[in-house]
C-alpha cells in the first residue's frame, strides 16, 4: 500500500490507521515528520517499521539515517578545490529534523574551514530559494559559492541570478541535495548531492525483512551514504 502524507497530521494519522486496519507486516516511513505516538501505534501492532531520519531503535522500530556529514563535507571539499572561500548556505525548515541535521553538518564543515560564510533561511521551495538570492544581490560582496538545503532551492537560487546578469558559475557556483529528477534539466545543470532512491527503497525493506525474520524483533540504525554529481552548475571561482 501506499500513502502520501504531504506533511499533514490528518493525512499521516490515516495513513497509519490504513496500515493496522489493513494488517499490513511491515511499513516504510519515508517521510522526516511522524510523531512519536503514531510510531508507536505501529509498534504496539507488532508492525515492523522502517523511518527515515527520524526516531531511535526500539522493537519492531528500525531507522535509516541519511549520512549528511559526508555529503556536507563532499559538497563543500568540491568547492573548496575550485578556490571557493566566500560561502553561503541557503538551510531548509527548521521543523524539518533532516534539514537542520544537514544545516549542522554544513556549517561544522565550513567552521573547520575556517573560512567565511553566511547562513540564510530558507524553505525548500524555488520561492524560497529565489528570495534568498535577493537577499543576496543586496550585500556589498557577493559570496563565490552558495549551498542550498536542496535542488528546488538551488533552482530558485539560479534563476534570480541569472535574471540579476550573472553568472552561474562564471560569477557564482551554486550546489543543491537530492539529485531530483529536474536537477539535470535545469539550465545550468546542477551540481547536487544525489540521494539514491533506489538504493533507499532496497535497504527499507531488506530492514523490514531482517526485522520480521529475527526472534526479538529489535531494530537498529542503518545509514545511507550520498554521493556528488558534478554538472555544469560549479566552476572554477572568478579571479
Amino acid at each position: 500500500m501506499l500513502c502520501n502524507t504531504e506533511y499533514g497530521p490528518e493525512r499521516i494519522q490515516a495513513a497509519v490507521r490504513m496500515m493496522i486496519e489493513n494488517k499490513v507486516r511491515a511499513a516504510a516511513v519515508m517521510t522526516s515528520v511522524m510523531d512519536a505516538a503514531h510510531i508507536s501505534e505501529l509498534a504496539s501492532h507488532q508492525i515492523a517499521t522502517v523511518l527515515l531520519d527520524q526516531g531511535c531503535p526500539e522493537r519492531f522500530v528500525s531507522c535509516i539515517r541519511i549520512d549528511y556529514e559526508r555529503g556536507a563535507s563532499q559538497s563543500v571539499e568540491h568547492l573548496w578545490e575550485l578556490g571557493h572561500r566566500r560561502f553561503v548556505f541557503v538551510a531548509g525548515p527548521g521543523n524539518l529534523q533532516p534539514a537542520q541535521t544537514f544545516r549542522q553538518a554544513v556549517v561544522e564543515v565550513l567552521k573547520r574551514r575556517q573560512t567565511p560564510y553566511q547562513v540564510l533561511e530558507g524553505n525548500h521551495k524555488v520561492d524560497g530559494g529565489a528570495a534568498a538570492a535577493h537577499l543576496l544581490l543586496k550585500e556589498s560582496i557577493l559570496p563565490t559559492a552558495v549551498l542550498c538545503g536542496n535542488d528546488l532551492t538551488a533552482i530558485g537560487v539560479m534563476n534570480v541570478l541569472e535574471g540579476a546578469g550573472l553568472g552561474v558559475p562564471r560569477d557564482v557556483s551554486v550546489v543543491g541535495i537530492d539529485d531530483i529528477y529536474f536537477a539535470h534539466l535545469a539550465r545550468p545543470a546542477l551540481t547536487t548531492l544525489r540521494i539514491p532512491r533506489e538504493g533507499l527503497g532496497r535497504l527499507s525493506f531488506e530492514v523490514l525483512d531482517k526485522t520480521l525474520r529475527s526472534k526479538r524483533k529489535q531494530g537498529a540504525v542503518y545509514t545511507c551514504e550520498t554521493a556528488l554529481i558534478v554538472r555544469d552548475s560549479t566552476g572554477p571561482v572568478k579571479p
